[in-house]
């Protein structure tokens, strides 16, 4: 059996180091640009998940926050609300209190770097 990573193993032949070699020679401004969307996938599964823990549909979520389903839909696939407006409407549509969406924020607030 091949090396444990993280809780599975990999199989034998696998290489098991993640290369960050496509990395090294981007630009900063690239390397921003992958952050940016890297971390705003990551607020949008934290949304989608609460969602889903919450048993609402995308339709039911998107109609409590007050905005159009694909709006909803952009920001689970990572698109970051733009207003402080939409970040409490989400929040409302959660049952989340305005505390926990700020953590979220702080925990991913490289999404809105700019």
């Amino acid at each position: 059996m091949g090396a444990t990573y993280l809780t599975r193993p990999f199989p034998s032949g696998v290489n098991k180091y993640i290369s960050i070699l496509p990395f090294a020679s981007a630009s900063p401004s690239r390397l921003a640009d992958i952050r940016r969307r890297t971390w705003g996938e990551f607020f949008g599964q934290f949304i989608q998940s609460a969602r889903e823990k919450r048993c609402r549909s995308v339709e039911e979520a998107a109609r409590l926050a007050g905005m159009e389903t694909a709006r909803w839909e952009a920001i689970e696939a990572g698109q970051v609300p733009t207003t402080l407006e939409q970040l409490h409407s989400i929040a409302a549509a959660l049952d989340m209190d305005r505390a926990q969406m700020r953590g979220l924020v702080v925990f991913c607030r490289e999404a809105w770097d700019r």
